[in-house]
């Protein structure tokens, strides 16, 4: 009998310890702090492991004749097929790139294959490259959604219109008394949501969230248009691979302190020291901009070193990129 009541008391003492201890166990992690001014890499012109290439995009080349007319060039600069142009965009995506002619006195803009061969002939004002399998194209009256077959989603009558990006777009109606209506449209050009007027929208949407803007705080939307991450920080990057870079408070006049954070709004680092901005996370690594040489360039820019922070808060390689504050992502 006097063991049984050993035991008890024993799981008793142990209940109390554990409704003590379990806090402290499940407490959220402190953030690796990352002091910039530490890290030491060579500068170099090259491209790094956790800069985002957009795969979906091929560069072509473009040359002008005499008079003012464009034609697209292989490697070898020699004319890819016997076709010029008014206007040549040289991001081909999806097999085709956006090109416009003159036809009538009016400028009027398609989608042309390598072949020359158009597969959305000229007769649009304006008109994009897909994005997830859909053509933004514009008329007098304003913007709309059609597909790959030309079959109108949207119809031609928004103020703009931006990139599909994770099955939503951002679409802009001019209203009757002048003030504009923000909302989201799914790829069969039905609404998803709206979006309130005292909210900025910058981009489009990453790992299904958006970064949005109320008072000159941010903070990110779902897909539903309801805030998962209050309007709290001085400024919000895009999420990717689960993080996204988020500035902090001002340590001195034009510097920051930034964090990554993750969906749940958990600080995973913190950089300090001289620097400029985070720009996005990518391949385990987070795109990191130190500082800015105080000697312009030939034109009068500064010219910034940036690289690859891993999560340990070392860098991913020994190497740096550099680019011009005029080509800067994060201001």
């Amino acid at each position: 009998m006097q063991t049984n009541t050993l035991n008890a008391n024993t799981f008793c003492y142990i209940l109390l310890l554990v409704s003590i201890l379990a806090p402290t166990c499940i407490a959220q992690a402190q953030p690796l702090t990352v002091n910039v001014d530490t890290l030491q890499c060579e500068r170099q012109n090259i491209f790094l492991a956790c800069q985002i290439q957009d795969e979906d995009v091929t560069h072509l080349a473009a040359r002008r004749t005499k008079d003012g007319m464009c034609f697209f060039v292989d490697s070898d600069r020699k004319p890819l097929n016997k076709q010029i142009y008014n206007e040549c965009n040289t991001e081909m995506r999806a097999g085709v790139v956006r090109v416009c002619i003159m036809q009538n006195g009016a400028r009027k803009c398609g989608l042309a294959e390598l072949d020359g061969s158009y597969r959305v002939p000229p007769e649009y004002d304006d008109i994009r490259t897909p994005s997830e399998g859909l053509i933004a194209v514009k008329q007098e009256d304003g913007w709309g959604f059609i597909t790959l077959d030309a079959k109108v989603i949207l119809p031609l009558e928004h103020e703009s219109v931006s990139p599909f990006q994770n099955g939503l777009a951002k679409v802009e109606k001019l209203n009757a008394d002048y003030s504009s209506t923000i909302l989201f449209i799914d790829t069969r050009g039905k609404p998803a949501f709206s979006v309130s007027e005292d909210i900025t929208v910058m981009g489009g949407f990453h790992d299904d969230l958006l970064p949005v803007r109320r008072g000159g705080k941010w903070g990110y939307m779902n897909k539903k248009g309801e805030m998962v991450i209050d309007f709290q920080y001085s400024l919000a990057r895009p999420f990717s691979e689960g993080y996204a870079p988020v500035r902090l408070d001002e340590t001195k006049p034009g510097l920051y302190r930034w964090a990554l954070i993750n969906k749940k709004n958990e600080q995973v680092q913190i950089y300090t020291g001289e620097l400029e901005g985070v720009d996005h996370f990518h391949n385990n690594s987070a795109l990191v901009n130190f500082s800015c040489d105080p000697e312009k360039d030939d034109n009068d820019d500064w010219v910034c070193s940036y690289g690859c922070v891993g999560m340990d808060g070392k860098l991913t390689a020994p190497v740096c990129g550099t680019m011009t504050t005029n080509s800067l992502p994060f201001r």
